[in-house]
């Protein structure tokens, strides 16, 4: 007896998001040290946390800023901004193949400035969430 197993729309959409993961992913990935998990952890939790509202995709750049204590993520850099940028610039982020981000941060996130002072924060956040956990394993 043989099964036959009926197409329906639904698995067209099944196949393109496969194909959407496979395309996606990365040819090889290379063993982290616990140093670098963490850092790539926290850095992409910010991101992640930031609003917006458009897909991302690998080896594209976004922008990141501080504005009205929130995080926002953007297509906009902030030289096409001029003088309408939303709040303070923060980084220049990019998606790595591994889904991490990279964050490369603006020079005038200084000690003490409002941008420096919400990092802290939000360090002292996730500091805080692996200290009640007990682990990153737990964490996660």
């Amino acid at each position: 007896m043989t099964t036959r197993i009926k197409n329906t729309h639904q698995d067209k959409g099944l196949v393109l998001v496969l194909q959407d993961l496979h395309a996606s992913a990365p040819a090889q990935l290379r063993s982290k040290s616990g140093d670098e998990a963490a850092h790539d952890y926290c850095w992409s939790a910010l991101v992640l946390s930031a609003a917006f509202g458009f897909r991302v995709s690998p080896g594209h750049q976004y922008y990141l800023y501080w504005v009205e204590s929130r995080w926002r993520l953007s297509l906009i850099s902030p030289e096409e901004w001029g003088r309408r940028q939303p709040g303070a610039f923060v980084a220049r982020c990019e998606l790595r193949h591994d889904m991490t981000w990279e964050l490369m941060f603006d020079e005038a996130v200084t000690m003490g400035s409002e941008v420096h002072n919400a990092l802290v924060r939000y360090l002292e956040g996730i500091r805080s969430q692996l200290e009640c956990s007990g682990s990153w394993s737990a964490l996660l």
